[in-house]
């Protein structure tokens, strides 16, 4: 699959999924375009007056580059079946793959404890360079069921991975300051270099980390995918 266009195609869209590296790619394409609407599908009550915006924004000629996760392209589709491909169909899709599995859990499931569990509607800090990761369990007891929710992980990560309507491929481990100035015609010597903090969550997880892997590699097998001794999956 291709990583770069044919031919010059000036509006875009990113496809991924929670915790991999979208919200730091997006800080090029916010230097690119600055109308940039981030993850703007993240309610599901707001996506029939987000879809009238983007329409009524297009007939005044404004085209903005937006984030969606593979989950939200499903729920969007159930709710306007077909408007997605008919409002991108002159958009570059790029999709982004991260196959850290392990890394993405643990972050995915630390924002929850500390964050959503706690009633905080932000987690910016969390971007900062000294930000003290605190101690968390995914087996929390105030979660109706832990292992359903690691099980709706894993059957969202699986749609993701398996989420084929893209015209770009990108792998996260690929990806660097210099291609995304590149691909998006910056300039190298004034566009400053976005950082990514990648925290230790694993030395705070309060959990059996040995039974956590072997937890989603057989998840991961009832979908015929093969969880790696080192936490990702094989494509």
């Amino acid at each position: 699959m291709k990583t770069y266009r044919d031919k010059k195609i000036y509006d875009y869209i990113l496809i991924g999924f929670p915790r991999t590296g979208t919200t730091w790619i997006g800080r090029y394409f916010k230097f690119y375009n600055n109308n940039n609407l981030g993850e703007y599908f993240s309610i599901g009550e707001l996506y029939k007056e987000n879809i009238k915006f983007l329409n009524s924004e297009r007939e005044k000629g404004n085209e903005y580059y937006i984030k969606y996760l593979s989950h939200q392209l499903q729920y969007l589709n159930e709710i306007a079946p077909g408007w997605h491909d008919d409002f991108y169909k002159n958009y570059t899709k790029i999709k982004l793959i991260n196959t850290n599995v392990w890394r993405i859990f643990l972050s995915y499931f630390y924002q929850h404890d500390v964050f959503v569990k706690n009633g905080l509607l932000t987690n910016t800090r969390i971007w900062e360079k000294d930000y003290e990761v605190q101690k968390f369990s995914i087996h929390s007891k105030n979660k109706i069921s832990e292992y359903d929710e690691i099980q709706r992980f894993v059957k969202r990560y699986v749609d993701y991975i398996r989420y084929n309507n893209y015209d770009l491929l990108w792998n996260i481990k690929d990806i660097t300051h210099e291609f995304l100035v590149d691909f998006l015609e910056l300039n190298l010597i004034t566009t400053k270099k976005q950082s990514w903090f990648v925290h230790d969550y694993e030395s705070k997880l309060l959990d059996d980390v040995e039974m956590l892997h072997d937890t989603l590699r057989y998840e991961f097998k009832k979908y015929g995918i093969n969880y790696l001794q080192n936490g990702h999956i094989e494509l």
